[in-house]
């Protein structure tokens, strides 16, 4: 009787099988459109027999289990693609905003404001007089300014736009991974107590691949990773989620999680780095030394290792100031300058010249190496026995680096060369070996040469090239002593008598210019003069009237940074005076005032001195100096002078970064210029890479530097490494890939990249038209004597250039118009007539001139270069996003035959498990019936 109550088990457990499987494959059909759902299926297993007499009977069907159809391996690819698909949705659509900004804004791009001002430049040059066409200058350059700050302000702006973004991004992750934890808790309550947790599964699932994608975070396969039981999620190593919740004592905090951080950037804006928690660190290990942007590139492992830790040692900060040459100590005071000068118009009575050049010889200067093949006997001699061959029996040069200068002599006494080195007061450093001057002479001397500290001022090593002549010294290198007050300091050399430093090729390399005065001269001819000489025409350097002499002979001053302009400045006293400044900032473009008669060798600084370029009374000895007189202008409107005197030498930045040498104009940079590397296992050692140090070097690729203060590397003597620890840059980046770090990038590397193409064409637009301007005339009655007017306000460094705060016309042009430089000099301090345009034209000219990316692109061509660029990046996005939604959509094919539901497919199962149950409602009837006859029918005979 068992074996027949057996039979109705087993079809109540078959009813059970089909109930469960009808009810699936309704719960599939009713989610077959439900974003993240698996498809379910009943598994269906034998229940094991039993021995019944011998026979082994079957006991019927049960369920195991109820299943999700997933292929792991497949998830798991997907997982791994759905970050990089969000990475290149998030960054299309970033770049497609960013076009916005380069396109019709306002319907006037740039570069039609650009050509439009080109174009009124142009018309200034045909009609130089007519009021119209100047106030159509003006007004064009007001229009080509609002459209390049207000497109950098959108940028600014956007950048702003995209860090309130990530907040919301990351606000969005730490949400995703409370409750994938949370829900990881109730799957495993589900499990313990027999109910199916499949729909929760595929919840999680679901939010964990929304965290993939926004993070680029990693599931781990169940398989393989989840041994201990635990769910993880990890962010490159590091846990996001393990197992399930566990709260606080409280029961309000979840514990066992890890969120995303926003570290603010200091440097930065303050903007935010996402960071995973209890793994934060700061982008610089001090940040009153230095603070760091990580931007373009950064994060590149072709071009900079993800894992980065990098040295920084800051030897010298930046002032970010222009050199400044004259106010020297008045006539009035004890010194020699013209001091009772009332009126800028009225003639001097002086006469005589003076040069000037503007310019550096690098950090290390290396003469030429002196070998006559011809006589092994002149092997290493730089001038003969003045008594053999009738040369010249005197040389003098000066010397300069940072805020020290000294003029060496070298003068032949009838037996030998005596050296002495001056500013004010005479120093004598030695002498020859004998009637010949020797490179061992020079680097013997000079390096006797010191500061008032006492150190030395410079260092000279002597090479012995001559292989005929092994122990002879053939040639020497100079550069500023490694001490505390010189080094990394950028040499500057002339000639003030003959032209030594010229021959041994150490001098400077930029032209110096000779500027005649006659009696007739006033302050303002004078200045003319000299801003004349900028791209002066050829006429004015060579030929019979030549007008300017030069050194070397033809050679002009054709760049921003190769020259400098004169201003006439009052004083509160009412008197006037000659001031110069370099065009460009930074302590690589140093004025260095020479005596006239630069191509001679009897030239003589009188007239300099009666400027006020140089001179003043040396304070021990009260006889006059040499030296340059270095000012700056005052800010201070109460000041009882313009002229300030302390604290006036030019700084740019030194510092070493990862055992690299570089100098910078400011303090803000992410290109800067190297000069020489250390030998890591001898700091005191080095290679030099530049002694110009004029090359850029991206010094930390996707690093931009804000320096702050210092962190000096070296002892004073530079013989040891001091006990300064390096601050260290930190590129650890958490985040590879996924919507958050495409949108970081967009912030940190694509805007901040493309600003720095507006920037550069801002600084280029303003140093390049400024230069120029300065040597023209203006017009009218009251103008057209007046040369020196900056077009532009002067713009001391490059970042950030393209603000409304930096880019801006000369207010003094917008009140009278009549200062814009049109016309050019004659060469002897005057105008050639408000009809003249020749210097308009030379402003338009600098339309076509090929100033960007090593002199290959002109204005138009650089900033197209930027839309190309933006452009390309846009194509890039595009192809790469086409193509991985061409992966995600395959995989998703993959996934959906596996997981996705078929309507028809769980119809027939409906219909398949109906079948079922009939017959097996029929088998239950037929065993129902056995029963009833068994039990009702037995022994009852006849019924």
């Amino acid at each position: 009787m068992g074996n027949l109550f057996a039979g109705l088990s087993s079809g109540s457990r078959a009813l059970s099988y089909y109930q469960r499987g009808i009810e699936t494959a309704g719960h599939n059909v009713a989610n077959a459109t439900t974003e993240g759902f698996s498809r379910q299926r009943v598994n269906p297993v034998a229940v094991a027999p039993t021995n019944d007499g011998g026979f082994w009977i079957g006991q019927g069907v049960d369920v195991s289990a109820i299943t999700r159809m997933r292929d792991i391996f497949v998830d798991a690819q997907y997982r791994r693609e759905i970050p990089v698909l969000g990475y290149w949705e998030t960054r299309m659509q970033n770049i497609t905003n960013l076009e916005y900004y380069v396109g019709d804004y306002d319907r006037a791009t740039f570069q039609a404001t650009l050509d439009n001002y080109w174009t009124n430049v142009e018309s200034v040059h045909t009609n130089p007089s007519a009021a119209t066409t100047r106030e159509a200058l003006v007004q064009s350059a007001k229009d080509m300014i609002t459209s390049l700050t207000n497109m950098r302000a959108n940028y600014d702006a956007y950048r702003y736009d995209l860090n309130t973004r990530i907040v919301d991004m990351v606000t969005e992750a730490n949400q995703l991974i409370d409750d994938i934890a949370v829900i990881t808790n109730k799957i495993a309550l589900a499990a313990n107590i027999g109910e199916n947790p499949n729909d929760l599964l595929d919840e999680r699932d679901l939010m964990a691949e929304r965290l993939c994608k926004l993070t680029g975070a990693t599931v781990s396969n169940p398989t393989v990773e989840e041994a201990d039981g635990d769910y993880k999620i990890d962010l490159n190593g590091k846990f996001l989620v393990q197992g399930g919740a566990l709260y606080d004592c409280k029961g309000q905090n979840i514990v066992n999680t890890r969120h995303l951080m926003l570290q603010p950037m200091v440097g930065n804006y303050g903007y935010y780095d996402v960071q995973v928690e209890y793994n934060q660190y700061e982008h610089s290990s001090d940040y009153s030394v230095a603070s760091v942007v990580i931007e373009r590139g950064a994060t590149n492992p072709e071009k900079c290792p993800r894992n980065g830790v990098h040295d920084l040692f800051v030897e010298r900060l930046a002032n970010g100031r222009t050199w400044m040459v004259g106010g020297a100590l008045g006539q009035s005071a004890g010194g020699e300058r013209l001091d009772t000068i009332y009126s800028k118009d009225q003639a001097l009575g002086i006469s005589g010249t003076f040069s000037l050049e503007v310019g550096n010889a690098g950090v290390q200067a290396q003469s030429k190496i002196y070998i006559d093949p011809s006589n092994s006997a002149l092997a290493g001699v730089i001038a003969q026995d003045p008594n053999v061959n009738g040369g010249p029996t005197e040389y003098e040069f000066r010397i300069a680096a940072g805020d020290f200068e000294t003029y060496v002599n070298i003068k032949f006494n009838g037996t030998d060369w005596d050296f002495t080195s001056s500013n004010g007061s005479v120093t004598n450093l030695g002498s020859s070996a004998g009637a010949d001057l020797t490179v061992e002479d020079i680097v013997n001397n000079l390096n006797n040469i010191t500061l008032p500290s006492g150190d030395p001022a410079f260092t000279l090593t002597g090479a012995y090239d001559d292989p005929i002549n092994p122990t002879v010294m053939t040639s020497f290198t100079i550069e500023a002593d490694n001490n505390s007050d010189m080094r990394g300091h950028l040499l500057s050399i002339t000639d003030v008598r003959g032209s030594l430093s010229y021959d041994m090729e150490i001098a400077n390399k930029n032209p110096a210019v000779e500027i005649t005065v006659t009696e007739d001269d006033t302050l303002t001819t004078i200045a003319n003069k000299i801003n004349d000489a900028y791209k002066c025409e050829a006429e004015y350097v060579t030929g019979d009237n030549a007008v300017y002499t030069t050194n070397p002979p033809g050679s002009i001053p054709s760049t921003p940074e190769a020259w400098l302009h004169a201003n006439i400045v009052k004083e509160p006293n009412g008197t006037y005076y000659l001031a110069l400044t370099s065009n460009v900032s930074g302590e690589a473009n140093r004025i260095n005032v020479l005596p006239g008669s630069v191509c001679d060798t009897n030239g003589d600084l009188s007239v300099a001195r009666l400027l006020g370029f140089v001179g003043g009374a040396d304070p021990a000895s009260g006889s006059p100096t040499n030296a340059t007189s270095y000012m700056q202008l005052s800010d201070d409107p109460n000041a009882l002078s313009t002229i300030v005197t302390g604290d006036v030498y030019v700084n740019d930045a030194y510092f070493i970064y990862d055992d690299k040498h570089y100098l910078s104009e400011s303090n803000s940079f992410a290109d800067a210029r190297i000069f020489k590397r250390n030998d890591v296992s001898n700091p005191t050692s080095y290679t030099w890479v530049n002694q110009m140090a004029d090359e850029l070097d991206r010094f930390g690729t996707g690093v931009r530097l804000n320096l702050h203060n210092l962190n000096t590397r070296y002892l004073a003597d530079g013989s040891a490494a001091s006990a300064n620890d390096p601050v260290h840059i930190y590129v650890r980046p958490h985040l590879l890939t996924g919507e958050i770090y495409a949108t970081l990038e967009a912030r940190d590397d694509m805007v901040l990249g493309f600003e720095d193409y507006l920037d550069q064409i801002a600084y280029e637009l303003v140093t390049e038209v400024n230069a120029v301007h300065y040597a023209g005339h203006g017009t009218g009655t009251a103008n057209s004597e007046t040369t020196g007017t900056a077009f532009f306000n002067h713009i001391t460094q490059k970042y950030g250039a393209s603000s409304s705060y930096e880019l801006s016309i000369n207010d003094a042009i917008v009140k009278d118009i009549s200062l814009i430089a049109a016309g050019s000099g004659d060469g002897t301090g005057h105008s050639r007539g408000s009809a003249d345009g020749a210097n308009a034209l030379a402003i338009a000219q600098l339309k076509q001139t090929k100033l960007f990316d090593g002199g290959s692109a002109d204005f138009n061509e650089y900033f197209l270069k930027f839309v190309a660029d933006l452009g390309t990046q846009g194509y890039t996005a595009s192809y790469m996003l086409t193509s991985q939604q061409d992966v995600i959509d395959q995989l998703n094919t993959l996934r959906d035959s596996v997981m996705g539901v078929n309507t028809d497919e769980e119809m027939i199962d409906i219909i398949r498990f109906q079948q079922g149950i009939s017959a097996i409602a029929r088998y239950m009837t037929a065993i129902d019936d056995m029963l009833d006859r068994l039990i009702n029918g037995m022994g009852r005979v006849g019924l």
